[in-house]
């Protein structure tokens, strides 16, 4: 969601809100930014490229990867069953550190500006409205919670997206000096020395329950050495990431999208292939340093 509230810890008593922002990216409620449910998003997907008649062989074990001359050829099993699967071209959309980057021992490279930082988070339900706790005066464009609420503190940061379902999508992504104080590897329990810190939003979360099983992530900046060769790519959501702060994944990955289906249009199998993916590498690259250098400077 591009409209987003932010509250700085320890404002949310303050009848003046003079430590909270409303970013008003969407004018008014009937054309605002929404949260759909990632799980029922996907599957409508799914439904649209089986409709399309895209072969999808979902929950397969995808186990190694061959590069060459002229296929990748990867190896698998699904229910048991082996398979092959032979492509010209090869694109990796499976996320950081997905698989053809372990698949083919592919480098990983540094973020220069970026503080190390990990990431804790889960599904909840019954999560208090922030409208709700702390009205304002006078109405803003569109809801507070509907768009994504961000909690802002010393050392990280918490996101909330509320979806129609009455399930809220939070989470932490903190520095490694938080993250070992207050211990992301213990979960559940971890998640609730959080909230003992921050009073507001520990008010928001009086009741809930959450959903799923806490997800710890060690790490959660990557960057890959390589983008691409002649018979495969990364998307940029697989080549690198930044952070959850401002969603830029999002933007970088619909731009790579753009990108090599312009070069499959206008190079493949041409003498200009290798030149278009190599400029797809390096714009995909630019692109993640330029937006680690905008987290790195908010954080």
């Amino acid at each position: 969601a591009t409209s987003a509230g932010l509250a700085i810890e320890g404002s949310g008593n303050d009848p003046d809100h003079r430590s909270q922002l409303l970013v008003a990216a969407s004018p008014r409620n009937e054309i605002a930014d929404t949260h759909w449910y990632r799980a029922e998003f996907d599957q409508f997907l799914a439904h649209q490229a089986l409709a399309a008649g895209v072969e999808y062989l979902d929950q397969a074990d995808l186990r190694s990867l061959e590069i060459g001359p002229s296929t990748a050829k990867v190896r698998g099993a699904r229910d048991g069953v082996e398979f092959v699967i032979r492509a010209k071209f090869l694109i990796d959309a499976t996320g950081p550190r997905g698989f053809v980057h372990r698949a083919l021992g592919l480098p990983e490279l540094p973020f220069d500006n970026l503080p190390l930082t990990e990431g804790l988070y889960s599904h909840f339900a019954d999560v208090r409205r922030w409208d709700a706790i702390h009205p304002t005066d006078e109405p803003p464009p569109y809801p507070v919670d509907d768009a994504a609420l961000h909690h802002v503190f010393d050392g990280g940061w918490i996101w909330m997206l509320r979806f129609n379902n009455g399930i809220t999508s939070a989470g932490v992504a903190g520095t490694k000096k938080l993250a070992r104080e207050i211990r992301f590897e213990e979960g559940q329990a971890a998640w609730q020395r959080l909230l003992n810190r921050l009073p507001s939003v520990r008010e928001q979360f009086t009741g809930a329950a959450p959903e799923l099983s806490f997800v710890h992530a060690p790490r959660l900046s990557f960057r890959s050495g390589s983008v691409s060769g002649r018979q495969f790519a990364l998307l940029p959501s697989a080549a690198g990431f930044v952070d959850p702060l401002l969603s830029t994944g999002f933007a970088l990955t619909l731009l790579g999208i753009h990108r090599l289906g312009l070069a499959l249009e206008e190079a493949w199998e041409t003498p200009r292939w290798e030149a278009s993916l190599k400029i797809y590498s390096t714009d995909t690259q630019d692109e993640l340093l330029a937006a680690e250098r905008l987290v790195a400077a908010l954080y």
